[in-house]
């Protein structure tokens, strides 16, 4: 009798060990093409701003420390940009994701 629950106890703790348990970080999420396009975006988003000088002295109001951190972050963002970039498959599955991002925001306005 001890035995089963013992191997009982052992079954259950190593299904919940196999369904993930106690997910904490963002590393256990799958890696989706929604998930890709988002970050290139995020990428995108970071590479344009740290281009454009008047909006990056603005938000650092002048701090050059801060203004070479966020240019270091978008020299490497540009780096994986050009990477993700290469990926033809990724670049037009993000086309169509942006495009059903684009008819769900343009319906949402029609419904207001």
């Amino acid at each position: 009798m001890q035995f089963t629950n013992v191997l009982i106890s052992l079954l259950l703790s190593s299904a919940v060990m196999a369904k993930g348990g106690n997910k904490t970080s963002k590393a256990d999420k799958p890696i989706t093409d929604k998930s890709l396009c988002q970050n290139m975006a995020k990428l995108t988003q970071l590479v344009d701003f740290a281009a454009n000088t008047t909006k990056l002295e603005s938000k650092t109001k002048g701090n050059a420390t801060k203004i070479a951190e966020i240019q270091a972050k978008a020299s490497a963002a540009s780096t994986e940009l050009k990477t993700m970039s290469s990926n033809t498959t990724l670049v037009t599955t993000c086309a169509v994701v942006a495009a059903e991002n684009q008819l769900k925001s343009d319906c949402g306005d029609m419904k207001e």
